[in-house]
């Protein structure tokens, strides 16, 4: 009987172990491909993105994302709150803008907390406006990590 209990202990151990061990993986890094010019699943990716620990990379299509209303009170896209890659085709080739047509209303295309990190690498921002000469960053207002890269 010592024995049984034993060997039962020792396999709920394991048993645990091997849930913790799947179970962890599950908060793995997400990529998110969006398509030419989809500006709701470029927001939906980065809300979700925001959502996690993991660093999280969204790969943009070639063509051009335009951004017709403010996703916040300030800034074209969500802010960026936590590690975050986004990927274009080309710098010539994928840009994310306020819609050029637009007089208003007038915002930035995005803004980086001081949590957040960013690399944008591969592609353009273009347009960007901010409302009142106190507000900063017309393109990006950056208060965290930024990188880019072409």
């Amino acid at each position: 009987m010592i024995n049984f209990l034993t060997n039962y202990k020792i396999l709920i151990t394991a048993l645990f172990a091997i849930f913790l061990l799947i179970t962890s993986n599950i908060t793995s890094a997400a990529v998110f491909n969006i398509s030419s010019g989809d500006v709701a699943g470029l927001i939906s990716s980065i809300n979700v993105a925001n959502s996690t620990a993991e660093a999280d990379v969204i790969n943009l299509d070639e063509g051009i994302f335009n951004l017709l209303e403010p996703d916040n009170h300030l800034n074209g896209l969500p802010i960026i709150t936590t590690e975050i890659t986004i990927r274009g085709a080309g710098i010539d080739k994928t840009t994310i803008q306020r819609s050029l047509g637009l007089v208003e209303p007038r915002f930035r295309i995005l803004e980086v907390s001081s949590s957040g990190k960013l690399t944008m690498e591969r592609l353009a921002l273009r347009g960007g406006f901010t409302k009142l000469e106190v507000e900063f960053g017309g393109g990006i207002f950056n208060r965290g990590i930024l990188a880019i890269a072409n």
